[in-house]
């Protein structure tokens, strides 16, 4: 992508942080990307999984739920190749309760870093977001590509309460 791409994109992240984007239901005209592609989301759900992400991004609950209510697929990629799960505002544990109820894939590598939800949210140490993601499926043995789990990430980052969930839950399986 130019540089020139890149400014109409930011461009267009300032006209929606000012409140200026086009209205629910209704897309700004897809970008075309210097190989003469769209970029619209790999999936062609485009319009709707760009406003789904940006919702789950703020956290913002109202619209996600909306955009979720009236058919949204909750593992549709954005422009970036990324679901909302994988972008949303991670100390959420609502918003992540909803994407997850609406059927999210909570162990869905990011495409480029290999690392799911569960990695981010260990990281940053939301553990009532990652106490969800585990009561819904997650994996915690899955590691990124850099070779590290959600568990190697909290301890890192020194998520003490992460660190000793993780390691109460590995020890209980292990038995």
């Amino acid at each position: 992508m130019s540089l020139q791409d890149w400014l109409a994109v930011a461009k267009d992240w300032g006209a929606r942080e000012k409140g200026t984007e086009p209205a629910p239901g209704r897309c700004a005209r897809p970008r075309e990307t210097p190989l003469g592609s769209t970029m619209d989301a790999p999936n062609g759900g485009g319009c709707r999984a760009n406003q789904l992400a940006n919702a789950a991004a703020r956290g913002d609950l109202e619209t996600a739920a909306r955009l979720l209510e009236s058919g949204a697929d909750p593992n549709a990629t954005n422009v970036f190749g990324r679901s909302p799960i994988q972008v949303m505002m991670m100390g959420s544990s609502k918003m992540a309760e909803l994407l997850l109820q609406k059927g999210a894939d909570p162990n869905r590598p990011d495409p480029s870093t290999g690392a799911t939800p569960a990695h981010d949210v260990a990281r940053e140490g939301f553990l009532d977001t990652l106490k969800l993601l585990h009561h819904c499926g997650a994996h915690f043995d899955h590691v990124d590509r850099w070779g590290r789990s959600p568990l190697d990430l909290a301890r890192q980052n020194g998520q003490n309460h992460v660190v000793d969930y993780l390691q109460e839950l590995s020890e209980n399986i292990s038995v």
